[in-house]
């Protein structure tokens, strides 16, 4: 529905506002002014016998001057809005993010009444297909992460691709960007940006994110099994924890290296063992801070259930475990 369209039906309009108020706290009047008034939203408008029931609103970003772009990437200029390719310029240093065609989906809500029966997703088929109709290079989407709407939106075919560093003052939560390729031509990029991201995500485990929920961690990590490229040693060393009593203190680097490497493999384990792993792999606790967690098992407790889960991932039998 166009702006002026909308501007000169009453109905639809309080009916629009009212499915946004319901959907998000955040929602204000100012709301209003962005609905009519913003030159780059769009809006989306699912309708059941003369009743909107669906919503989503979109604003078009990119394709940004060279030189602005340039200054963004340098940190020397931030304007307003642009969302997407800001911070893939100035926190990713995506230097040629600028240049790409974005539609941010800035609220989408479905009326209570017509909720869990995928007409979200039926309006993100539509948003895909209207991207296709305006040219846009990537759909994509900014809001504090957390567990439930990262699985939506994995589950949408939209991949991480930034976590924020520092909470968000409104929310408290960590601010995610989630984007999609819009054309096959586009996916190499795409994949380029979601590997970087799955690569420095340990980097920043154990400083900005030491406190992060391991549920959500681990719905952020995508399960490619890189397993064959570790060498024998790092096997020999986690059978070394897994089937005899040595400390995993003292394979650590090992230990890690598999769980960056085989995420296919550690991810099928039950959401306490995860919990248990990225930990203490991935986010740096000492058994001991975990055992003041876990009062119930204790030091010797953890490091039991940390061997349990390493045989649970691999047999003796298996040929890339070796168990010396």
């Amino acid at each position: 529905i166009t702006q002026r369209d909308l501007a000169t039906d009453e109905t639809v309009l309080r009916q629009i506002m009212g499915l946004l108020i319901l959907a998000h706290y955040q929602t204000t009047p100012s709301d209003l002014r962005l609905l009519l008034d913003n030159p780059d939203l769009a809006i989306l408008i699912m309708e059941q016998a003369d009743a909107v029931v669906g919503i989503c609103l979109l604003t078009r970003e990119g394709e940004l001057p060279e030189a602005l772009a340039g200054d963004i990437w340098r940190g020397v200029r931030r304007p307003r809005g642009h969302i997407l390719p800001q911070t893939l310029l100035a926190h990713c240093g995506y230097a040629d993010a600028g240049h790409w065609r974005y539609a941010r989906l800035i609220r989408i809500a479905i009326h209570p009444g017509r909720q869990r029966q995928k007409l979200g997703t039926r309006m993100l088929d539509e948003v895909r297909r209207w991207c296709h109709e305006q040219h846009i290079d990537f759909f994509g989407a900014a809001f504090a992460a957390s567990q439930e709407l990262i699985a939506f939106w994995k589950r949408q075919g939209v991949v991480p691709v930034r976590l924020g560093l520092s909470r968000d003052s409104a929310s408290g939560c960590f601010s995610i960007i989630m984007l999609q390729a819009i054309t096959d031509q586009l996916e190499t990029q795409l994949v380029q940006w979601h590997t970087h991201f799955q690569q420095t995500l340990p980097t920043h485990l154990f400083r900005q994110w030491r406190e992060l929920s391991p549920a959500l961690v681990a719905s952020l990590v995508h399960p490619t099994d890189r397993r064959a490229q570790l060498p024998l040693p790092i096997w020999q060393e986690i059978a070394s924890v897994a089937y005899t009593q040595r400390s995993p203190d003292h394979a650590l680097t090992a230990l890690q290296h598999w769980f960056n490497a085989t995420p296919a493999q550690w991810l099928n384990l039950p959401a306490a063992d995860q919990a248990l792993l990225i930990r203490y792999l991935w986010q740096g606790w000492s058994l001991a801070e975990l055992a003041a967690t876990e009062r119930n098992l204790g030091q010797r407790g953890l490091t039991q259930q940390l061997r349990a889960a390493l045989r649970a991932c691999y047999r003796p039998e298996d040929p890339f475990f070796c168990n010396k």
